[in-house]
């Protein structure tokens, strides 16, 4: 008799790991190549790719590199540089310090370590009504449940979140709170205010998922929920160098409240025993040579240009055909509606297989995953002014027919 392996899988391999609908459409533009409105990902061309060469040239040429690193918190001069840069930017209030930041391996690594370190299986996870799928798949892996928030334009709404405190037990807030992923909404500083105060009555940790921070096209970003929390300590900060530097360098932080850093710490030993001192030194070497406010400016230049682009063409040929759509002041997500599709899924299938365009559908992004069937997902880091003309042309045509069918 064969052996059925499948049999031995825990719990989690056999019942809790989903498959993304990301995952879906882009296996489905892999067999019909097109115009993409769905990759997440910062623009490749935009990388600096000559500073990063020397920054891990230099870090390669350093006696010892390739040994075992001492700090299971990471390498300590670019902690160091990034709690400065946080107080610099008052996204920390006085109590962290080097000490209290992780390094991971990208924000992946940041977030499955507070999800396994602080939920358990039942616990139940507060998101925003539509947030990042990466993190709905990482909480329920974990077996917890995430119940969905409603949200507006500016953010959570505090009352509905107190619904939602007052009938559960909510262990934690995830919150994405500039530029969200998807919906490209930033809270307002009142809106903050007001979700800290709800989570401080209800003793919530909030999770304040913050990679977007600095692609800000329209003025300052508010306050973060870490700054606001002062010493509260109820609030666990994470972010990432992906949509900055890039994404392939795997560099992401936490910064942890004091009475948790040293459970953290340990959980670094259990998870894979050492840090990586050759990219967090490279990564350092870069941040030092090169003037990250800079760096900055370029990229708001740069993907500012590409949201206003894609947003031009998305009223010149989408509107009509009564497809409404946000105006993020940052970040790389436009969120929109349309009107007579009943199931974006079923329509983005159609568009990639019929007309080679693709978009991602917003119920992909929902805890219930029932609601926003007629809302989707445009990216525009990655799109061109030339492909954003023709993407939305595309997906008119689609609109059209598919309409029509």
């Amino acid at each position: 008799m064969l052996f059925d392996a499948k049999k031995k899988l825990s719990v989690l391999g056999a019942e809790r790991l989903e498959v993304s609908d990301i995952s879906v459409i882009c296996a489905l533009l892999a067999k019909h190549p097109g115009v993409s409105f769905s990759s997440g990902e910062p623009a490749s061309e935009l990388y600096p790719i000559k500073e990063l060469q020397e920054a891990f040239v230099e870090a390669l040429e350093e006696p010892g590199i390739l040994d075992y690193y001492d700090s299971d918190m990471g390498y300590a001069p670019l902690r160091e540089w990034l709690a400065a840069l946080m107080h610099e930017d008052g996204i920390a209030p006085a109590w962290v310090t080097a000490e209290h930041i992780l390094l991971t391996h990208g924000a992946a690594e940041a977030i499955n370590d507070v999800t396994e370190l602080l939920l358990d299986a039942g616990d139940i996870v507060a998101v925003e009504e539509a947030t990042y799928v990466e993190a709905l798949i990482n909480f329920r892996k974990q077996g917890a449940f995430c119940l969905g928030v409603k949200m507006d334009e500016d953010g959570i709404v505090p009352e509905a979140l107190e619904e939602a405190c007052r009938k559960n037990k909510i262990k934690m807030l995830y919150t994405i709170p500039n530029f969200s992923n998807p919906t490209g909404r930033t809270a307002t500083l009142e809106r903050r205010k007001a979700v800290l105060e709800v989570c401080r009555k209800y003793n919530v940790l909030i999770l304040e998922d913050d990679p977007y921070r600095y692609l800000s096209y329209d003025g300052d970003v508010p306050a973060s929920y870490l700054a606001l929390a002062g010493d509260g300590g109820n609030v666990i900060y994470c972010s990432s160098f992906s949509k900055v530097i890039a994404p392939g360098v795997r560099m992401g932080w936490l910064a942890i409240p004091p009475a948790l850093t040293e459970r953290f710490s340990t959980f670094q030993i259990c998870n894979g025993l050492i840090q990586q001192p050759f990219t967090h030194k490279a990564v350092y070497h870069y941040l030092r040579k090169n003037d990250f406010r800079t760096r900055i400016s370029f990229l708001c230049r740069e993907y500012g240009k590409r949201r206003d682009d894609l947003l031009a063409e998305i009223d010149s040929w989408l509107k009509p055909l009564g497809v409404h759509v946000s105006r993020p002041k940052g970040g790389f997500f436009i969120w929109g509606t349309a009107d007579g599709i009943h199931d974006m899924m079923d329509f983005a299938k159609y568009a990639i297989e019929h007309n080679g365009v693709a978009v991602i559908p917003g119920s992909s992004f929902i805890a219930d995953g029932v609601s926003g069937k007629n809302t989707c997902r445009f990216s525009f880091s990655k799109v061109t002014p030339e492909a954003a003309k023709e993407g939305c042309k595309r997906l008119a045509e689609a609109i059209k027919a598919y309409r029509s069918v």
